[in-house]
């Protein structure tokens, strides 16, 4: 391609958070990055080429393609970036990162570890926090913060010098806890440890940092080496001290209403989506605030148990994947999909059909029986075509399971003028939106609760209290923060 081609084709990305991967002329991939904002990052490679750094400028001359993919946030883009860069090895990956001169603050890897300054980042286990322009700033760190948590920095070893020897002076002048001369636990330790590591990587808010220094102080820590290490002023301290009541008594009324929230979806709900409904509710509260106090609450919402995998197989011969992949719709009733899945019991098996649209995620209709024979396929179109009658020109997507190269099915799509679009043989990633529905519903009211569901007209009734919660009550990012029943008259209207 040329620049112009590839700068059109930048100005075409989604302004949404992923990866993206630079290649030659060759196809081989040459770097790898990640972007909050997918069609901003891109576009700034080709557009003013002349202002960028040498190594950057030979990168872009090089590319004659990319690729990208698209993540539901920076953390996933951060984790697939390293996992993309660990599989192809982009040169310019590597390049791009010259540490040659800068410094480091080594955190080493043994039992009891230590907190030292490093020349250069080394080739072993050790972890690395940097790089440091200066190395005078890399030295004051690496004191500070083994002053304030009173961290060895003598040359014993530990557990094996353990009282041998009387303790040194800096036990003396208050600067170490004399490690050697308490044969403490590794956790002990670590523990300690870890609460450095935060420092050290800049991971104090200013109410945390305040909290944190308190409950320090009170074990006896002196003031001035924490306030140091935290790089935060006298002053700023004692301002932050006088206000932190009022915070604490905000962030108690607030964590009740999160309490609230999480507990009426039955735990289902991560900071995400109970950032959202807060929002909904009419609450100006930054996502951070949130995710910090259901941290410290141990509100967890549920995630996904597992992955799914395939090959990708051939198109049968009943119809051609009209969808392939591309689930983008503009309004609702344009593009359904259906999948069967299988629940397993001890008093047996059962099978949940569903339909589900594209365009809201809402189920349309299901069926839920014992066995997946074509009258459960039967009952679930006609509860679809009861709701909605009028669906003309609808694509109606599925994998190349034989209910839906039935006679019956084919024939009953026909009468509605309903596109019939089938998935590649064993591809389940060509109908990735039912699947992911399948995983969401598995993962909230089927994993762990296996054995409250005695019968099957037990689980039956919490598979329809599910589907109700689900169209009607439980927010999506894809929805607008509404649920799927509610977004879909509101895209009608």
């Amino acid at each position: 391609m040329t620049k112009d081609e590839l700068r059109q084709k930048a100005n075409d990305l989604p302004l949404a958070p992923g990866v993206y991967l630079m290649m030659d002329k060759t196809g081989q991939v040459i770097y790898v990055g990640k972007a909050k904002k997918l069609k901003n990052r891109v576009t700034s490679y080709f557009r003013g080429v002349e202002r960028h750094l040498p190594k950057v400028y030979r990168m872009v001359e090089m590319v004659q393609d990319f690729d990208y993919i698209v993540t539901d946030s920076e953390f996933e883009a951060l984790v697939l970036e390293c996992s993309l860069i660990k599989l192809h090895s982009p040169k310019y990956n590597i390049l791009l990162k010259d540490d040659k001169g800068y410094h480091y603050v080594c955190v080493t890897r043994e039992e009891y570890p230590r907190i030292r300054l490093a020349l250069q980042k080394g080739n072993d286990d050790n972890e690395y926090i940097g790089p440091f322009i200066s190395s005078m700033v890399v030295k004051q760190t690496v004191e500070e913060a083994n002053r304030a948590f009173l961290l060895p920095t003598c040359r014993r070893k530990f557990p094996e010098d353990f009282g041998k020897e009387r303790p040194c002076l800096n036990y003396h002048m208050g600067h170490c806890d004399a490690w050697c001369q308490l044969s403490r636990s590794p956790a002990e330790y670590r523990a300690r440890m870890e609460q450095a590591m935060m420092l050290l990587q800049g991971k104090w808010g200013a109410e945390t940092a305040i909290r944190f220094i308190k409950e320090l102080r009170e074990k006896g820590y002196q003031l001035k080496h924490l306030l140091k290490a935290m790089n935060m002023a006298k002053s700023t301290y004692y301002f932050e001290i006088n206000k932190t009541d009022l915070v604490a008594i905000r962030n108690e009324e607030l964590l009740i209403i999160i309490k609230e929230i999480f507990l009426a979806n039955k735990g289902r709900y991560g900071v995400r989506r109970v950032y959202m409904e807060l929002k909904n509710r009419g609450y100006d509260v930054n996502h951070k605030r949130v995710q910090r106090l259901m941290h410290d609450a141990g509100l967890l919402g549920k995630r996904p148990k597992e992955k799914y995998h395939s090959y990708k197989g051939e198109v049968g011969k009943v119809a051609d994947n009209v969808i392939n992949r591309d689930f983008s719709t503009t309004s609702p009733l344009q593009k359904w999909t259906t999948d069967i899945s299988q629940f397993d019991f001890s008093w047996g098996k059962c099978y949940l059909s569903p339909i589900l649209d594209m365009n809201t995620n809402e189920i349309i209709s299901y069926d839920l029986a014992l066995s997946p024979n074509l009258e459960q396929i039967k009952r679930m179109l006609d509860k679809a075509f009861d709701k909605f009658s009028s669906v003309n020109g609808l694509i109606f997507h599925s994998d190349q399971g034989w209910q839906y190269q039935h006679v019956y099915f084919r024939k009953r799509l026909q009468e509605h003028g309903i596109i019939q679009s089938m998935s590649r043989k064993g591809n389940c990633y060509d109908n990735c939106i039912m699947e992911t529905f399948f995983g969401r519903l598995k993962n909230e009211m089927f994993y762990g609760y296996e054995k409250e569901y005695t019968s099957f007209e037990i689980f039956s009734k919490a598979i329809a209290d599910y589907i109700d919660y689900y169209n009607n009550r439980r927010i999506q990012a894809k929805t607008k923060w509404m649920p799927p029943a509610k977004f879909r008259e509101t895209s009608m209207m």
